[in-house]
């Protein structure tokens, strides 16, 4: 399985528990470079953040995502679509998800984390058609929580949910921009501290 590099840490410790090699891809400017798949045909999968990278915080390109999904195709291979938060962005409009461009080979994790708490945990996958029974049982074997088909999804994209979002993202919004006026000039912070202006 691909994951990005760099990239978030228990992201690649997912796919080592699940038995897999990680294959570190890069992430430059444009986000994860697919074209390094190529070098890679044994890999079948990938594991990605295409709307707001870790730690970078990149939106994958427009060029990038048909690249990625032009490999899915051509490969018969999955995409794992790490959605952690992209209705939260406040700095740029919300990006669609891979998974609506090629539902047979993307599979889309999300959470509602940000709103309305956090330990709430309460996330999905949406997954290729022929997936949910397969998913079902292997929670209920794994001793996972219950199994609400399509039960997180309609949630985060319910008006009411929508109608939390654009408040409190206006809040963040103004909060970032504060926390920027009041940081140090570059180069007289700590030594040992960085702050990774994402926009």
């Amino acid at each position: 399985m691909a994951v990005e590099e760099p990239g978030w840490p228990p992201l690649r410790e997912f796919a080592e528990g699940a038995g897999l090699r990680p294959v570190p891809l890069p992430v430059d400017d444009q986000g994860l470079r697919g074209d390094e798949l190529e070098r890679h045909p044994d890999v079948g999968a990938v594991l990605a953040t295409p709307a707001h990278q870790f730690p970078t915080g990149v939106v994958l390109s427009p060029q990038r995502r048909n690249e990625l999904l032009r490999w899915a195709r051509r490969r018969d291979g999955l995409i794992i679509e790490d959605d952690y938060d992209a209705e939260f962005r406040y700095d740029r409009r919300p990006i669609g998800c891979l998974q609506g461009l090629a539902p047979d080979h993307v599979a889309v994790v999300g959470s509602t984390s940000k709103l309305p708490a956090p330990g709430l945990r309460f996330g999905w996958l949406i997954t290729p058609p022929h997936w949910p029974p397969h998913v079902a049982t292997a929670r209920r074997t794994d001793g996972g929580q219950a199994v609400w088909p399509a039960g997180g999804a309609p949630f985060r994209y319910s008006r009411g949910y929508q109608a939390e979002i654009g408040p409190a993202r206006l809040h963040e919004k103004a909060g970032f921009h504060l926390a920027l006026t009041r940081l140090p000039p570059e180069g007289e912070g700590p030594p040992n501290s960085w702050i990774y202006d994402t926009r």
